[in-house]
């Protein structure tokens, strides 16, 4: 497998205003690069709109005129300049790790998954393609990508009834509805039936520059955990190897930051992958998605290969990978 990794660091000083950026290949860095906050605020007006046309139903063509150029913008940002040196490595045929590494926020939750290089598919599109985010420190060692395939496949859904994920009728899972609403109670059902999969569904939202996922206390008052906090509860040692954060409330905009934001610091925590999912994915075209995910994944089939299996037509909403 090789190992394409975007390092993007935040200004050395205060009178530097550019970002420092390295591609590194297995190790080897092969360029660095400024990335002005001038050319950063036109990528991000462009990704701004290309979210935009995805919190109502678009038609397929105008979905992948965005993902194109969506796609392009991000490559001339962070690829081109070492695309002459890169192309001639690339291994054909063999399986390609894109990892983004950096500190930033608004760098990490980019839409990374159509990062379009020349004359190719979006990077998601292409068979042994994935991507891991790392947030935190960009120096710290990152471990060795498994190809999680998981069969007989063990989900805990945490829920509520009526938003509960649609399962597939021929899902050759373990599965265990978990309508618990507090964080103590999910726990214990966690510990008990030790599932691979976890999904959280439910609200997410953003408080001073971190994500929480709403919970109730035991009186059935709000009560918001961070990634972090959720991760310290132990889940990985439950069993648990994927987590996956969805929702999204009826006719609003998907909460990419939180959803991402608590995503970032419960793989920072332990978790081995989390996916942050912000759609409503119970109903309508996120639910077909979702479930076909699911029903592919329950196969045996690895997990980024079952993600992205369905991609002829763009999803409603493109889940982002930490881990």
């Amino acid at each position: 497998m090789t190992t394409l990794e975007l390092i993007t660091l935040p200004p050395s000083s205060a009178s530097d205003a550019a970002l420092a950026i390295t591609v590194r290949m297995d190790g080897e860095d092969l360029s660095h690069h400024d990335l002005s906050r001038d050319r950063l605020r036109e990528v991000r007006a462009i990704v701004d709109h290309f979210r935009t046309l995805y919190c109502h139903p678009i038609p397929a063509e105008l979905g992948h005129r965005a993902i194109t150029s969506t796609g392009i913008e991000l490559f001339d940002a962070w690829l081109a300049p070492a695309w002459p040196i890169l192309i001639p490595r690339m291994p054909a045929g063999q399986p390609v790790v894109l990892l983004l590494r950096t500190p930033l926020p608004e760098i990490i939750h980019l839409p990374w998954e159509v990062l379009l290089p020349p004359d190719r598919r979006p990077w998601i599109e292409n068979a042994g393609h994935s991507i891991r985010r790392l947030g935190g420190d960009p120096k710290r060692s990152y471990p060795v990508f498994p190809h999680q395939a998981y069969h007989p496949l063990s989900i805990l859904v945490r829920s509520a009834p009526e938003t509960a994920p649609i399962l597939p009728p021929s899902c050759q899972s373990r599965v265990k509805m978990c309508p618990e609403r507090t964080l103590h109670g999910l726990m214990q059902q966690t510990r008990s039936f030790r599932p691979h999969l976890v999904i959280l569904e439910g609200t997410s939202l953003v408080r001073a520059r971190q994500g929480f996922f709403m919970f109730e206390d035991d009186e059935g008052q709000p009560d918001p955990r961070t990634g972090g906090e959720i991760a310290a509860q132990g889940m990985n040692d439950c069993g648990v190897e994927t987590l996956i954060i969805t929702g999204r409330p009826r006719g609003e905009p998907p909460p990419w930051s939180a959803s991402a934001l608590l995503a970032c610091d419960l793989a920072l925590g332990g978790i081995p992958v989390t996916i942050a999912w912000p759609d409503r994915v119970h109903e309508g075209m996120g639910a077909r998605f979702f479930t076909a995910f699911l029903d592919t994944l329950a196969q045996g089939i690895p997990l980024d290969e079952a993600l992205w299996r369905h991609t002829a037509d763009p999803p409603p909403i493109f889940p982002m990978i930490f881990g």
